[in-house]
């Protein structure tokens, strides 16, 4: 019977426990994936003295937040690695590091017996044994079972193991209110939220996986991501570097166009005197990682987000110079830097799927409704530096 069989699986449970656990072994596979770490945190935190202990003698899910903060700072330092973790180890770290829900950790509290049986979790034993059915929640997990790993290697000393920590700060919350935000595509904060994503995950997000989980379909804002990930990793994931540059480049005449977050790129524009097309950027992604890295994005493709028509010669004008002197002052662009995962993309078929984006999303938003004139005479405006190539209204 089912009762038969739930109190045969508890007794099992507490033999286990009593025996210590046999801990399964790290696959081979798993073993190779581990993750630079090169992200300075802070050393001083956690750094109360606390006596690690043998077994579970308190429940994980009644110690404080701080008590866990403590207990998985002590386990970082400890010469042990992750795969001699405990419980109580494992679980502070769910919830103080990787900063899984609670309704996780509650099924990870009667599952998870050491830090190697998290180790040799597969996908599938995830959604059977913790019951994480969601993708992007198994890869969040796996990905941070892989850094651990890494970090607590005997190959990294003891003292240098909290400054291999690269993902602590940049959690769900960073990703959803800082990242998405100065890219310039926090429509999406609610989708990435539910998705737990978190700093270590955006590079291992395919094309398929935006699509499909977080909704993002444009184009644009795909480039804009994938462009946006590459700085951070160009950089080392190094964020207080990043925060020095992006302050700096806030002065006028900056030249770290790289580092610009969307606002800056919106100054930018109205600094060269077009306010009038300016907050037609909104949205769309447009920032300075954008402009350095894809060599696509040029004059022609910035007239035809910012929708200059061909009657304003002027503004047309003033873009296309100001905008050519901005890309001789970046380094970036001059070396063609190219993302490897976008492809290539001829400077049509991207004005192309620029206009038609823009002009999906001002027919559905109602802010802007054109005739088939008009709308002609912006997609002539988009060409005016394409050659023969045409684009299609």
């Amino acid at each position: 019977s089912k009762k038969h069989k739930k109190r045969k699986a508890h007794a099992t449970l507490a033999e286990d426990e009593a025996d210590g656990g046999q801990a399964p072994v790290l696959s081979q596979d798993l073993q190779q994936q581990v993750m630079d770490a090169s992200l300075t945190v802070d050393n001083d935190a956690g750094g109360g003295k606390l006596r690690r202990p043998r077994t579970l003698s308190t429940p994980s899910r009644l110690l404080s937040h701080q008590t866990k903060e403590e207990v998985f700072h002590r386990a970082v330092r400890d010469d042990k690695s992750f795969m001699e973790w405990d419980t109580e180890q494992v679980l502070a770290w769910l919830e103080v590091y990787v900063a899984m829900p609670k309704w996780y950790i509650s099924a990870c509290h009667a599952n998870a017996k050491s830090g190697a049986f998290m180790a040799g979790l597969s996908e599938r034993d995830m959604a059977r044994d913790l019951g994480i059915q969601h993708p992007l929640h198994r890869l969040k997990l796996k990905l941070a079972v892989q850094e651990m790993v890494a970090v607590t290697s005997p190959a990294v000393s003891s003292r240098a193991r909290m400054n291999c920590l690269l993902f602590g700060e940049m959690d769900t919350e960073w990703v959803c209110e800082v990242f998405l935000a100065e890219v310039g595509i926090p429509q999406y904060a609610p989708a990435f939220r539910e998705c737990l994503i978190d700093g270590r995950m955006l590079s291992n997000l395919s094309a398929k996986d935006l699509r499909n989980f977080t909704k993002m379909v444009e184009e644009l804002h795909h480039m804009s991501f994938q462009c946006a990930v590459a700085l951070i990793k160009k950089i080392s994931y190094d964020m207080a570097l990043l925060a020095r540059r992006r302050q700096a480049a806030r002065t006028a005449g900056s030249t770290d166009v790289v580092v610009w977050t969307s606002a800056r790129v919106h100054e930018w524009v109205c600094s060269i005197g077009l306010m009038t097309y300016a907050d037609r950027l909104l949205d769309w992604g447009i920032h300075g990682a954008l402009v350095a890295l894809e060599p696509t994005f040029t004059a022609d493709a910035f007239a035809a987000l910012l929708q200059i028509p061909a009657s304003d010669g002027e503004a047309l004008e003033i873009l296309r110079r100001d905008f050519t002197q901005l890309l001789a002052t970046v380094p970036e662009r001059q070396e063609r830097f190219r993302m490897p995962a976008q492809g290539t993309l001829d400077q049509a078929a991207t004005l192309s799927r620029v206009w038609k984006s823009t002009r999906r999303k001002k027919s559905k938003s109602g802010k802007r409704r054109k005739s088939d004139a008009s709308a002609k005479e912006l997609a002539t405006t988009a060409n005016s530096g394409g050659g023969d190539e045409k684009e299609k209204t």
